[in-house]
């Protein structure tokens, strides 16, 4: 925990969801999908006992470096860097900061976008503005969507197969210039034997 009104460097611990097994997790989080649209600006409010995330297990593809600094005689300001660890860019990434009291008990909180999402195996800053001053701060990725990359491991196998080179002896099909400045292919050479008579339609 940082005290103070600057917090030290640190990374975000691994933490699981509230409400583990009595299903008001689940009924909760329904709950905050609905009202995701109140959230879409920078700074946004999330309802009074959320989460702290809507995206379980987000600690195995991000970590969290931040620190807490003074914004305003009674405000603070959490900022710092999302690394992703994984290979594929993660677009849409919203962090959430809490005030915490002395108790643990969250006594302000704010979700914020990290401009531009998170490339893979990157990381990108993000601002986290007017926190109340608090004993402690705690930070966790709220949301995102994953975003396969051009250069990504599936994009890359979803180029398409080359060509096979000519043969030795094989020569490039040859083309004419023909009327009205377009290109026409070869004619056909009918072989002598070819009877016309014997076609039938």
């Amino acid at each position: 925990m940082s005290h103070g009104h600057g917090a030290p460097r640190r990374k975000t611990r691994r933490r699981g969801l509230p409400g583990g097994e009595n299903g008001n997790a689940g009924l909760l989080i329904g709950a905050i999908v609905t009202m995701g649209a109140g959230c879409a600006t920078n700074g946004a409010v999330p309802p009074p006992g959320s989460p702290t995330t809507l995206m379980s297990g987000w600690e195995h593809h991000f970590s969290i470096d931040w620190t807490a600094v003074e914004q305003t005689g009674n405000t603070r300001r959490v900022s710092g860097y999302v690394s992703n660890h994984n290979g594929e860019f993660a677009t849409h990434l919203r962090v959430l900061a809490q005030a915490l009291d002395p108790a643990g008990a969250v006594v302000g909180q704010r979700i914020a976008y990290v401009p531009g999402g998170v490339g893979g195996f990157g990381r990108a800053y993000f601002i986290v503005p007017s926190l109340p001053i608090a004993d402690s701060y705690r930070v966790s990725v709220w949301d995102y969507t994953w975003n396969q990359a051009p250069g990504s491991r599936a994009a890359l196998t979803a180029r398409p197969a080359r060509q096979r080179p000519l043969e030795k002896d094989q020569a490039l099909p040859e083309f004419r210039l023909g009327p009205h400045g377009r290109f026409k292919p070869p004619r056909q050479s009918i072989p002598r034997e070819f009877d016309a008579e014997r076609l039938t339609l």
